[in-house]
């Protein structure tokens, strides 16, 4: 009998196909720009990010400079936490401030409990009047209770007069230490005076 038995082999044919060089390196340099093309991407992207950022930064400060600087001014309006008052004598009264700012008085309550300021100018041009001046803006206000005026005419002897109408020669400086020094005399006077001499350094002269 015939043999009806086949055997069937399968077989895979392998196909090679063969890649020319210049077309490998075709598709090397195809892959080189790609990333060349990412990474320029990115670095712009780095940039502009940054170029944002500056931005931002200098917007906020702006902001946040002038918000400070109204907070500032808001805070300065405020009665009850101004800098330490004076008062100048130029045509009209003037309250001025221990940081040099300058308001004209109308009616204040204020002018009538400050001492007064005299012997400059408001815009005072005289390097030693001006300095005096400054002098006189440092001096705390617990030490000014018993003054009523602070003359700067001559810078080289400023004189104060008190509440009751005595003067005080201050010599060539005016400073919280020797204002401290006077308003301790003033409290332990027990006598009728003329005048205080407080040009010489620790010591009061009473006369």
């Amino acid at each position: 009998m015939p043999n009806n038995n086949f055997n069937f082999v399968k077989r895979r044919i392998v196909k090679f196909e063969f890649v020319p060089r210049n077309i490998r390196l075709n598709n090397t340099t195809v892959l080189s720009q790609n990333i060349f093309h990412i990474i320029r991407s990115l670095f712009i992207s780095v940039i502009i990010f940054s170029i944002f950022i500056f931005s931002l930064n200098l917007i906020m400060q702006y902001f946040f400079t002038k918000i400070n600087i109204k907070i500032e001014k808001n805070i300065f309006e405020l009665p009850f936490i101004k800098s330490e008052k004076y008062l100048i004598i130029k045509d009209n009264l003037y309250i001025v401030y221990s940081n040099g700012k300058k308001e004209l008085v109308e009616n204040n309550i204020d002018s009538k409990v400050l001492p007064v300021i005299t012997g400059i100018e408001l815009n005072e041009k005289r390097e030693k009047q001006k300095s005096a001046f400054l002098q006189a803006l440092k001096i705390k206000n617990k030490y000014l209770t018993k003054i009523s005026e602070v003359n700067l005419k001559d810078p080289n002897n400023i004189i104060l007069i008190t509440v009751d109408g005595k003067k005080v020669y201050m010599g060539d400086s005016i400073n919280n230490e020797k204002m401290k020094n006077l308003y301790i005399v003033m409290e332990k006077i027990n006598k009728k005076y003329s005048y205080i001499d407080m040009r010489y350094k620790n010591r009061a002269i009473i006369k």
